[in-house]
This record gives C-alpha cells, structure tokens and sequence, in this order.
C-alpha cells in the first residue's frame, strides 16, 4: 500500500546532458511488486548505493542498491536494464516527472525489468567477462528469510552471473541469473583465517559476526 510513497522518496534520476552542460529528470525505477516471498510487500530499487555496468550493445544493467539505511544498511537484489534506445527517442520537455509513471505503458519509462539476484546487494561490484556475461560480487546483504541472524555489513558471499544472451531470449528474466557460493571455497576470502584477528571496535558481536571476522573478507 506505501509503494506510491516510496517511489515518491527515492523518484530522484537525472540525465547528465554533456552538450548543454544540464541534468535532465527521468523516472526511477518502479519498485517492485509484489514480493516473491510476500505478495503483500514490494521490494525496494532505490538507486543510491546501487553498481552500473554497460552491456555490450549500450544498455545499462543496474542491480542492487539500498534496501533499508536503518537499523542497518542492507542490499535490494532488483536488478533494471537503462535502455538508451527508448531515451533518446524520448521528448523530455513533455515529462512531469512529478508522477508516478506506469512501466507498462508510459513513454517515458526508459527501464526494463531484469530479474533479482538471490540476495541483496548494497555497494556490488560486476565484471563482465569476455564470453558476454556479467559476473557480480560483494556488497552488503539484504534482509530475507534465509539469513534470520545476519549482522551489520555483513558481505554477500555469493557470486552471481547473468547472462545478457539467455536474457534477450527467453520471456523469463530469472532464467539469465545463476549463482555460485564461494563462502566455502579453498582459499575463498571467507574460508582464509587471518594470523590476527578482533571483533569489532566495542568486542560485541554476534557468534556468526565474530567468526566471519576471523576470514580475510573484506569488511
């Protein structure tokens, strides 16, 4: 029921026009609705703290961002694909950027929906390999029923793939994504004990927190 109201809070994208040195509004990603684990839930696609990568043929594939900055700063696992295509064929002068716009059927809606990764990801890192596809790691988890203890900053230990080919073929987004957890891994940041090691600053945590700080993962 407060998707409207969240739009509203994150609606806050702009176009960098380099010939005329001015920004220019455009919509933010809708957000997603309804939850695959609750029907009467949303989930978040604010932007801020989102990763960006160019796919081959210009198009931006977008994917995680913030979930919640309170109690703790947690990862969405949307992902959008910015189609520049459809923008530049845009007359923006015609846009109220001020509604809400409907994905389904507004010209000035420039994203196309592209799946969720398996987790939430806040500040991700993607790499894109030389066979097309996109490899992506890192970033905060999220909130969801399968970390039921999960900790502040605790780093995604799954790496994820998608495949922009399966994702142009197939009317399924969720068939372009797979995942590989590595926390496991020999020699995997997560499985490397450090010679030294603290807990945090204040010597408080929680059991999984105090032995995921004993790894050489990045905090």
């Amino acid at each position: 029921a407060k998707n409207i109201s969240y739009y509203y809070l994150v609606n806050n994208v702009g176009i960098f026009d380099t010939a005329h040195n001015t920004f220019f509004r455009i919509p933010h990603p809708l957000p997603s609705q309804p939850d695959p684990d609750n029907s009467s839930w949303f989930l978040p696609t604010d932007l801020f703290c989102t990763s960006h990568m160019h796919l081959r043929d210009g198009k931006v594939l977008f994917f995680g961002g913030t979930q919640f900055y309170a109690p703790q700063r947690t990862g969405t696992r949307t992902t959008h694909i910015f189609d520049w295509t459809k923008e530049l064929k845009t007359n923006w002068t015609l846009f109220d950027w001020t509604n809400m716009p409907d994905s389904s059927s507004s010209p000035f809606y420039p994203w196309i929906w592209s799946g969720y990764m398996r987790q939430g990801r806040w500040y991700p890192h993607a790499v894109p390999l030389l066979d097309g596809r996109m490899v992506i790691m890192g970033g905060f988890i999220g909130f969801d029923k399968t970390v039921p203890d999960m900790y502040p900053f605790e780093i995604n230990h799954r790496v994820e793939f998608f495949d922009y080919d399966m994702f142009s073929n197939n009317s399924d987004p969720q068939a372009a994504w797979y995942d590989i957890d590595v926390k496991d891994y020999p020699n995997s940041p997560f499985n490397t004990t450090l010679p030294q090691w603290a807990p945090i600053a204040t010597g408080d945590c929680v059991p999984r927190q105090c032995d995921a700080y004993k790894r050489d993962a990045f905090k």
